[in-house]
């Protein structure tokens, strides 16, 4: 991450201008990396978290940012898996461009990127709608992913593969590394299967970071003529998306029982 987008994203203790830190304190997230598959992986824990609250009451609203966006811009931010409308995405986004251009006029800070801007957007979005939960695809890498401020619950990692060498490889190694700096302290996270090279960096970095991490199987309760479910990969997905959907869900009840 370039250094000068730092500020309005690393948390910082004592100041009043902490008004990120507060939001990424209080957001309940999803975050998941990968190579292929995780746009549809976060599809598939929008759409088992979103039959849970029609089926219990909880959640209400499920936020879901993903990309690159598939028409506009406001693709890439979705409540109850529709798109943000024009009226509130522009209300919002004016809000934090103020507050970002005050304090880098301040501080003589640069505004944030494109991503970056759309990040914190998103998170405004959501806590200002009251979204009970937020599941975020990362953008391309995890490590030093613009998304990769956020707080997750459980962090969820698809298949990964060769992909952004220029900026994450050489090696499938290199991109494991990156995909897997998503994970966080004593955060459980789960990964489809992967290849001897990817699992080993995994490992490795869940090591590093004191992470549970549970490499996933097919779920057998998963129905075996379901359209969406025909292909292999997508069974997968549903089924990495399950383990962060159960987690997701035992984490709350816990936390609401304590």
């Amino acid at each position: 991450m370039d250094k000068s987008y730092k500020p309005f994203f690393e948390r910082r203790s004592g100041k009043k201008d902490l008004y990120w830190d507060k939001k990424l304190s209080c957001l309940k997230v999803i975050h998941v990396a990968g190579t292929k598959g995780k746009g549809g992986t976060c599809a598939f824990v929008d759409s088992f978290l979103r039959a849970h609250g029609e089926r219990t009451g909880f959640p209400e609203k499920v936020g879901l940012y993903t990309s690159p966006p598939i028409s506009c811009i406001r693709d890439t931010i979705r409540i109850n898996f529709t798109p943000i409308p024009e009226s509130i995405f522009a209300t919002h986004f004016y809000d934090i461009w103020e507050k970002l251009s005050s304090h880098a006029l301040q501080n003589s800070y640069r505004m944030p990127g494109y991503l970056q801007l759309l990040t914190l957007l998103s998170i405004h979005i959501f806590m200002k709608e009251g979204v009970n939960v937020a599941i975020y695809e990362t953008h391309s890498g995890g490590e030093y992913d613009a998304t990769n401020i956020v707080q997750p619950l459980v962090t969820g990692i698809t298949t990964i593969g060769i992909d952004h060498v220029e900026t994450l490889g050489p090696t499938i190694k290199n991109i494991a590394w990156h995909k897997g700096g998503i994970m966080k302290p004593g955060v459980p996270s789960f990964s489809s299967p992967q290849v001897p090279a990817v699992t080993e960096a995994l490992q490795y970095r869940a090591v590093e970071k004191n992470v549970k991490l549970e490499f996933i199987t097919i779920n057998p309760v998963l129905p075996e003529r379901a359209l969406a479910l025909s292909a292999d990969v997508q069974r997968v997905n549903a089924s990495l998306a399950l383990e962060l959907t159960r987690s997701f869900l035992e984490h709350t009840f816990k936390e609401n029982h304590d």
